[in-house]
């Protein structure tokens, strides 16, 4: 089973726990995936790093009238549940909100991280894939010692180019729109 949280899990058993995580969630997101250590292919892996896009819907719905009666985030409504239940537990300090949540699962750290709006898939996937000295040159301008050309920049989670969002829905999209050269998640240092 997972070591405590601090500690480090092997590949197979955090992907594993990440696959679990995966289906206690898959039907309340429009989208989910793997990033991190464990997308980098990490012998070692030290948390679970998960990249959400929520499904919305009504809380409930009322048949008689034919409406609903609240409009809710499926998955932070669920990730809730989850707590509540004992599946997950709050890692001390660490919050629990709409766009992220750091968690414990089975012994390892858990993080699900949400792309909401002005957010989107490609830049966060990409950013959260990591590690941090790679991010630091393709999401940093290149006039603060990264690669990024000075009419873009990123910013919630979103490329912004000449201060309108770009569209990135794939982690490819960001690297096209930058001109910087993608690398396989695990040739990222």
């Amino acid at each position: 089973m997972s070591t405590a949280v601090g500690g480090r899990v092997p590949l197979e058993e955090a992907k594993a726990l990440a696959h679990e995580v995966i289906e206690l969630l898959h039907d309340v997101e429009d989208r989910i995936d793997i990033a991190g250590s464990i997308r980098r292919l990490k012998e070692t892996v030290g948390d679970i790093e998960l990249v959400c896009k929520p499904a919305f819907g009504w809380a409930h719905w009322d048949d008689e009238k034919g409406e609903g009666t609240g409009w809710t985030n499926r998955h932070l409504e669920r990730v809730h549940q989850l707590l509540g239940n004992g599946t997950f537990t709050r890692r001390e300090g660490v919050g629990v909100g709409e766009k992220y949540q750091g968690l414990i699962y089975k012994g390892t750290a858990l993080d699900l991280f949400c792309v909401l709006p002005p957010a989107q898939w490609g830049v966060i996937f990409a950013m959260r894939t990591g590690p941090h000295t790679y991010n630091k040159r393709v999401f940093v301008q290149a006039c603060n010692g990264g690669l990024l050309p000075a009419h873009m920049r990123v910013s919630q989670g979103a490329l912004y180019i000449k201060g309108v969002v770009a569209n990135t829905p794939e982690e490819k999209d960001y690297f096209d729109l930058t001109g910087l050269p993608y690398r396989r998640p695990e040739g990222r240092s």
